[in-house]
């Protein structure tokens, strides 16, 4: 089991994923040789959702207590490119078939483990659980922690025809229309823009009740039935009503059924924590690392047995 650690080394490595796109791959880790640990963010948002540039965050906070962690930005995000624009054709069934396998392999080969744990916020728990349904990736992985991670938004709330039907919805079809894909306003709406067909493809997803393929029509949820999923400890804020609200954190539970351990968690004042968190400062709240991080690192550590084993 890993222990802390405080001599902390950051490297950037460059991953090309096919002739026009490379993604950025932030590692931070020590000298103790530690299990992998790979991050994979959400929608419109790059991996500083994971870490900041004074080296804070949950990836370093992993990385301090012996874990040798690699944050992902997407295709066109954060410090990947080329930047996004009406040029990149990118799907769904891309970043699921093709890049997060990608990471994968490069991560194994860097570092020499057959296995490794995965940190998803929000969507990019859907593509974790997509990818091993789809292609039987379940036994690459020691443990996942999912943060705000659902499918489909179901609850209803005012505050969820302005951020989602509106904003998302409506806004983001017209955005693709007009520039080919999804220029919100950076930092206003998220941190990042979108790919026109990832977007199509999420907000499928978010609004319907099947999980199907738009590119190809494969039925995810037929393929769970026959997939087991690695332990995953999944976390949302009690303050996070809209996009990782409790309700449908459950549904993807139950949507994705079998897995060999299972645990969900609020975390609030209600729940014994020190303050009520939403969906983006249940990673990125000051109070975060002494009381929500070490939540996941006990999930890491639990599931953190020998390499042969």
């Amino acid at each position: 089991m890993p222990g802390q650690d405080n001599k902390l080394t950051y490297e950037k490595h460059l991953l090309q994923v096919n002739d026009r796109d490379t993604l950025a791959i932030h590692r931070f880790h020590t000298s103790s040789g530690g299990t992998p640990v790979m991050m994979i963010h959400g929608a419109i948002e790059d991996g500083k959702i994971f870490y900041s540039k004074n080296k804070r965050g949950i990836g370093p906070y992993l990385a301090r207590h012996g874990y040798d962690v690699f944050i992902v930005d997407m295709r066109g995000k954060g410090e990947s490119f080329p930047k996004i624009d009406k040029h990149l054709n990118q799907t769904q069934k891309d970043a699921i078939t093709i890049d997060i396998p990608s990471c994968i392999s490069f991560i194994k080969n860097k570092t020499g483990h057959n296995k490794l744990h995965a940190v998803a916020h929000s969507w990019g728990g859907v593509w974790l659980y997509s990818l091993v349904g789809r292609l039987g990736h379940s036994n690459d992985f020691k443990s996942f922690v999912m943060f705000g991670s659902k499918r489909r938004v179901s609850v209803f709330s005012p505050k969820r025809l302005i951020h989602l039907d509106l904003v998302w919805n409506i806004g983001g079809k017209l955005l693709n229309t007009a520039y080919g894909y999804t220029k919100f306003k950076k930092g206003v709406v998220g941190s990042e823009y979108e790919p026109k067909h990832v977007f199509l493809g999420m907000n499928q997803w978010v609004y319907t009740k099947k999980w199907i393929s738009r590119e190809d029509q494969f039925d995810y949820h037929e393929a769970f039935k026959h997939t087991e999923m690695p332990p995953t400890l999944h976390l949302t804020g009690i303050k996070d009503k809209i996009l990782g609200n409790p309700v449908d954190v459950e549904k993807l539970i139950a949507e994705v059924g079998k897995h060999k351990d299972i645990e969900f968690s609020i975390v609030g004042k209600n729940y014994g924590n020190l303050h009520d968190y939403n969906h983006i400062n249940i990673l990125t709240h000051k109070l975060a690392e002494e009381d929500v991080y070490p939540i996941a690192l006990d999930w890491l550590n639990k599931f953190d047995e020998d390499e042969n084993n």
